[in-house]
């Protein structure tokens, strides 16, 4: 857990320190038409970190202008988390199964753009986990994050964002971080 957590952490400081050393960003829009995809680290918070200790997975977003600096947002990806050595050694001796099903998270929100090449961002939908038992989850989303164009064509997507996912039988809360490659369309 800590190991992730320090790799969010140098990452984010390690963003930061590129971004405000170059001013060469804002020569292209960053609310246009694209498409990225990209992989992402979660850190659970809150009760998940009783159960699970990261988590990894990707996502595919989809972007279309609809107003100066705003954009219409839809995504899909695939998440799964690792359970805690205790968690996992307590299901052994109970003969549970220890395998942590997917859940694949649809979405669709809103993203500003402000300051040129960041954004602030919501996202609402389902997380249905896949496995032997199919649930679906209410899941919610917000996230703040920088988009780094290379060229008008190409770019980076770099974000933090808070997740929820939220069914009658409980939650998975977690923190975050995404690295995507863009490409407008």
């Amino acid at each position: 857990m800590n190991f992730f957590k320090g790799l969010i952490a140098s990452c984010a400081i390690s963003i930061l320190t590129m971004i405000f050393s170059s001013g060469a960003y804002a020569q292209f829009p960053a609310a246009i038409n694209k498409t990225s995809a990209g992989f992402l680290i979660g850190v659970p918070v809150g009760k998940s970190t009783d159960r699970y200790i990261n988590g990894y997975g990707f996502s595919v977003k989809w972007e279309r202008n609809i107003a100066k600096s705003f954009n219409f947002i839809g995504s899909a990806g695939y998440m799964t988390f690792q359970y805690r050595d205790d968690i996992k050694k307590r299901l052994e001796n109970l003969g549970e199964d220890v395998h942590v099903d997917g859940v694949v998270p649809i979405t669709v929100g809103g993203r500003y753009y402000f300051g040129g090449i960041y954004y602030a961002a919501l996202e609402a939908g389902t997380a249905v986990t896949i496995g032997d038992n199919i649930t679906t989850s209410f899941s919610y989303a917000p996230s703040v994050g920088v988009y780094l164009p290379f060229n008008s064509r190409y770019g980076a997507d770099i974000g933090v964002k808070y997740e929820r996912w939220r069914r009658s039988t409980g939650e998975v809360t977690f923190v975050g971080l995404r690295f995507a490659f863009a490409l407008s369309n």
